[in-house]
């Protein structure tokens, strides 16, 4: 098993938590442990609703991209390889996600899934 597929089933049992145990959280922590990028937390969100306006705001995608470069984090190409993080949506949600292969790993308020999406953008170590 992979570095990348360790740290996302040590998230099964723990609860979603905004702010705390996120998908924002779940990538910065594999950011760090996983690809060797600062500790630069992702701004705390108490609640989907605040998810959803910080997306509006200014969009997610552009705020990971400030995120991922102070971390220390380039932008990918368009192939993600696995242990990359990556912006992705699912049904009509966008979020934070791991490359694990074929797949993204999510972490949402159902778990951690692997799922088929589409990304926005693509990060991993420099």
């Amino acid at each position: 098993m992979s570095g990348a597929a360790d740290y996302c089933l040590g998230f099964i049992g723990i609860p979603f938590i905004w702010g705390k145990s996120d998908c924002a959280n779940f990538a910065a922590g594999w950011a760090v442990q996983g690809l060797g990028a600062a500790d630069i937390p992702f701004p705390r969100l108490a609640s989907a609703r605040e998810w959803a306006a910080l997306c509006r705001q200014r969009g997610m995608v552009d705020r990971a991209r400030d995120w991922a470069g102070e971390a220390g984090l380039v932008e990918a190409g368009d192939a993600p390889r696995e242990g990359d993080i990556g912006i992705v949506s699912d049904r009509g949600r966008i979020m934070f996600a791991i490359c694990a292969g074929a797949q993204w790993a999510v972490r949402s308020d159902a778990g951690i899934a692997l799922i088929d999406a589409p990304h926005h953008a693509i990060f991993r170590a420099a």
